[in-house]
């Protein structure tokens, strides 16, 4: 994701190993995001930043981003539920 302007991370470590990690994030057009994601043990911090832009790229094109898993609902599911986004409101 090209137009990040600004990410903020925080972990937590949970009972299983793995750590939940809640970031906030800006966009350049000034869009303020937040959200969760589940990582391993041993993963670094620029691999977390890394998959974070990478899973939010095109978060500010509408038409194109949405959590197709909420549209599936009593199927099985392909997608990564280990990652949750959310668009703050001002």
């Amino acid at each position: 994701m090209s137009n990040a302007q600004k990410i903020k991370i925080y972990s937590k470590k949970l009972p299983s190993g793995n750590s939940q990690v809640k970031f906030y994030l800006t966009t350049q057009n000034g869009n303020p995001y937040y959200g969760y994601i589940l990582v391993e043990p041993g993963k670094t911090v620029r691999y977390i930043v890394e998959t974070i832009l990478k899973k939010l790229d095109g978060i500010d094109q509408p038409d194109g981003y949405y959590h197709k898993h909420l549209y599936n609902v009593g199927t099985r599911s392909i997608f990564d539920s280990t990652f949750m986004v959310f668009s703050q409101m001002i």
